[in-house]
């Protein structure tokens, strides 16, 4: 199977990848960080990639990694790639091992598999993070936030406003 193929696979008929999206899904060398808008093409132009990684380039699913900010989003990443190896007949490939995920779930992979070297391990001989971290999601972010309002934001100023400490810190 060629890039074409898997292009025609995976553009609906009479669609193709504009110039940018085309250079992003034919580079093959080291990581690639895309940055677009919404509606852009970007999770097409990602799986396309994938495909020719895996399928023309033969690239090993345990040396991609794709992230990105939404756990919806690396859901449909995932969903999307295994759609896209049904369609190119690849669907021999397994993909369990790529890692496909959150920023946050991808860093505390990250930290899990090298705790000594983040500074949370008992061998660790830097001062990383520390025992008892926690790496906060979008909603363990909100509740901290809430939890922990009066001790981020301060009292209330004169006015009745929060952030008072902070006034006039961006003024320029």
């Amino acid at each position: 199977m060629t890039l074409n193929d898997i292009i025609k696979a995976t553009y609906p008929s009479g669609q193709k990848p504009n110039a940018d999206q085309l250079r992003a899904i034919k580079h093959v060398t080291g990581p690639l960080l895309i940055v677009a808008g919404p509606g852009s093409g970007k999770t097409k132009t990602l799986i396309t990639r994938s495909l020719n990684l895996l399928i023309c380039q033969r690239i090993k699913p345990e040396n991609i990694l794709l992230c990105t900010f939404t756990e919806k989003a690396a859901r449909q990443l995932r969903d999307r790639l295994n759609t896209g190896l049904k369609k190119c007949s690849a669907d021999d490939i397994d993909i369990h091992e790529m890692t496909i995920g959150t920023i946050h779930s991808v860093c505390q992979k990250i930290i899990d598999e090298y705790p000594n070297e983040a500074g949370v391990g008992i061998f660790s001989k830097t001062r990383g993070l520390g025992r008892g971290y926690i790496v906060l999601d979008d909603i363990k972010r909100t509740f901290f936030m809430m939890e922990h309002f009066d001790k981020i934001f301060g009292e209330k100023d004169r006015e009745g406003r929060y952030l008072g400490q902070w006034k006039g810190f961006w003024d320029t």
